[in-house]
């Protein structure tokens, strides 16, 4: 191998160019030199994988012939096997094919492998060194804090001790295989054990990426989270490949352990994706019970710390020394690990991925329809609407907070509050804050991971040139600054929108458009006839006199920003009101194609307008229902209530009469019970004793006949 040119072109053979590893694998070995094109061949996975083909790939091999695979295998002076997303048993025909087939060049194969098998090798522990913040502190004699342990550190030269856990049992039968090999002439194999793979568009780490991406707060730590994951950027791992098939090492073993050079912990991962990707939040443990489930929960739990091969290892060392060592062979891409280059690892992902931030800017007069456009542009593309209301809001929500922690606030933010604090001792706060405030609160509103990653629509501010160079425009930083010299400013690209909307509508319709809102929507806002006044004097007063005085979208229009200005027509009770000017605000931010950006398809967008416009219709038929039931059951309530009052009235005037009645009849009772009754009752008597056949002559005989016994004197 030593009379190989380093720089002349290669056949070279990837397995499944279409996935993950397949890509970065491409990537690096597309050449040899700046002008020295490989020749790359492969194989595909498919709709499987989901992923894209690399342009430097000379051909498609068709595994359905496996002859044929192996044939242009065997063509190949670099053979590079996957089994992060292989045919374990295609693998394993091609190995064995491989040590049937004479090879008539100097060939170089290398498998790719994974640190999980060594999942399961016994490990021993060390008591883990203190850290640089934590030998400053006194320790406690009465109370010692507990010992730290950690794995002890393996390397290539354990691989005999390696042990893999059921899952992973094929793996280590291919690299046993894949190392035999090198008994045959012409034929040089290694097996690259990977870390767990970071970078790019990622792979094991990708539902991370994207529910952090997305500002999901899905993210959970399996168990305590202190256990070691040794990682690796893939494309470190395409590096050594690169560097094998080129015969750079003096001296390589035949098993390469390619990890990075951190150690880190399976909650530092977790929790520093949180805090770089998405707004900061405490992630949740789970006990491992309740993580059977997950995916890639094995290799999420895993505890292993491993060294990098003599090869690549490059140690930390003192500046003096490292001048006078030679330059280091290989160059690492991410050697420090996942956290330390956690920027450039977030924007690898952004951009394997298409994901792009949408920072938008719609502007225009009160009643324009601004506001309605922005929700439906936020909704579109999943960004904030970001409102003055909802970020003054925000602020003065967390403004007692940031008090408590002023110092650890970054940047002009610890000034700024501190200032704003001091306005507000000196006295209350006003109706409307000064720009000075509002830019300052904006600024740190656009500043934050999700518009960073996201974007955002802005609605209602800036509303001025002025407004605009305060909140997009940054001090240029310099060395010795003087206070006599005027200070240099730059645009702030990482916050100024890119695409601009200007909204122009009559006076007239907007108006009418405030005369149509509903006096729910008007109480405790300025959209009312009073309110649109003056703030249209104030916009027209900013942007509309022709003077010559810069206005609002001459900002962006000096720095090369494109601005679509659209007419905004048709009123609130339109069935189709802000459609047109939606699309025309669709097409102007898609004018330099569609972001990924776990968007919805047009079809399931319409379909969901179609959900959430019928859900509408419903949620109104539902309420048109519910009052009309509310008002029968009022109108119920009030005639059971006049029933009730009627018959209330009538059992008065019934007791009323009963009163009276009884007032009346006094006198005649009294002369029933001294006249009448008492011969009545004797005649009654009488009757119940003889019985006769007629009781009704008998008893009126009877009183015929004692009629005279009554004194008549007294009647």
């Amino acid at each position: 191998f030593g009379s190989r040119s380093r720089f002349a072109a290669m056949r070279v053979f990837v397995n499944n160019v279409d996935t993950y590893v397949g890509n970065a694998l491409c990537a690096d070995l597309r050449r040899m030199s700046p002008d020295i094109d490989n020749k790359i061949f492969g194989t595909v996975k498919g709709k499987i994988s989901r992923g894209k083909i690399p342009p430097s790939v000379k051909r498609i091999v068709a595994r359905t012939v496996p002859k044929t695979v192996v044939k242009t295998v065997a063509s190949c002076r670099l053979i590079t096997y996957d089994l992060h997303d292989a045919d374990l048993e295609e693998v394993e025909f091609v190995l064995k094919a491989l040590k049937l087939t004479d090879i008539e060049q100097p060939t170089t194969l290398v498998l790719i492998s994974s640190v999980m098998v060594w999942a399961n090798t016994r490990k021993d522990y060390e008591e883990k060194p203190k850290g640089e913040d934590e030998e400053e502190e006194e320790e406690d004699e009465e109370n010692p804090k507990p010992k730290v342990l950690w794995p002890k550190v393996l390397t290539d030269n354990d691989f005999h001790r390696r042990t893999p856990s059921a899952k992973f049992d094929a793996w280590k039968t291919l690299e046993t295989l894949c190392l035999s090999l090198n008994s045959k002439n012409n034929l040089s194999a290694y097996v690259v054990c990977a870390g767990v793979l970071y970078g790019s568009g990622e792979h094991v780490l990708h539902d991370m990426f994207k529910a952090a991406w997305l500002s999901q707060q899905s993210h959970r730590i399996i168990g305590p989270g202190n256990n070691y994951i040794p990682m690796v950027h893939v494309r470190d791992v395409a590096r050594l490949v690169k560097h094998l098939a080129e015969d750079t090492f003096p001296e390589c073993p035949e098993y390469l352990m390619c990890v990075d050079h951190s150690s880190t912990t399976q909650a530092e991962v977790v929790q520093g994706i949180v805090n770089h990707v998405c707004d900061p939040y405490t992630v949740q443990q789970i006990a491992p019970a309740e993580a059977i489930t997950a995916e890639d929960v094995d290799v999420l739990t895993l505890d292993l710390r491993f060294q990098p091969s003599e090869c690549i290892y490059q140690p930390e060392m003192d500046a003096e020394i490292a001048e006078d060592m030679p330059t280091p062979l290989f160059t690492w891409w991410s050697k420090n690990g996942l956290l330390t280059n956690m920027d450039d690892v977030a924007s690898e992902f952004c951009r394997w991925r298409n994901l792009r931030p949408i920072r938008t800017l719609l502007c225009g007069p009160p009643a324009s329809g601004k506001s309605f456009l922005s929700g439906k542009v936020a909704e579109c593309f999943n960004v904030p609407h970001i409102t003055v209301k909802g970020v003054v809001e925000e602020y003065m929500a967390d403004f007692h907070m940031w008090q408590d922690v002023e110092g650890e606030l970054k940047g002009g933010q610890y000034e700024i509050t501190k200032e704003f604090k001091e306005s507000l001792e000196e006295a209350p706060p006003p109706a409307r804050l000064d720009s000075k405030w509002l830019s300052a609160f904006f600024q740190h509103k656009l500043s934050s991971n999700v518009c960073k990653y996201r974007g955002f629509v802005l609605d209602g501010y800036p509303r001025t040139y002025a407004d605009a160079e305060a909140l997009f425009m940054q001090k240029i930083p310099t060395d010795g600054e003087d206070e006599e010299d005027e200070v240099q400013k730059e645009l702030n690209s990482a916050i100024c929108p890119e695409h601009i909307v200007v909204l122009q509508c009559q006076d007239a319709l907007c108006v009418q458009r405030i005369h149509a809102m509903a006096e729910d929507e008007v109480a405790g806002t300025h959209d009312n006839e009073e309110g649109f006044k003056r703030r249209n004097q104030a916009y027209s007063q900013a942007n509309l006199i022709e003077d010559g005085s810069p206005v609002l979208w001459t900002f962006f229009e000096e720095r090369q920003i494109p601005v679509c200005k659209l007419q905004s027509t048709g009123t609130r009770d339109d069935a189709n009101a802000g459609s047109s000017e939606f699309n025309a605000i669709r097409i102007h931010i898609e004018r330099e194609g569609r972001p990924y950006n776990y968007l919805k398809s047009d079809r399931e967008f319409n379909a969901h307008q179609e959900v959430v416009a019928k859900s509408a219709e419903d949620e109104a038929d539902a309420k048109a229902r519910a009052e009309e039931e509310e008002a029968l059951r009022l109108q119920e309530a009030a005639r059971q209530a006049r029933e009730e009052e009627e018959r209330a009235r009538l059992k008065q005037i019934a007791e009323s009469e009963r009163e009276l009645l009884e007032a009346q009849s006094a006198p005649l009772r009294s002369y029933l019970m001294q006249y009448v009754v008492p011969t009545l009752t004797n005649g009654l008597v009488e009757v119940c004793k003889v019985m006769p056949d007629d009781p009704i002559d008998y008893l009126a005989e009877y009183l015929f006949a004692h009629a005279q016994e009554v004194p008549t004197g007294e009647v």
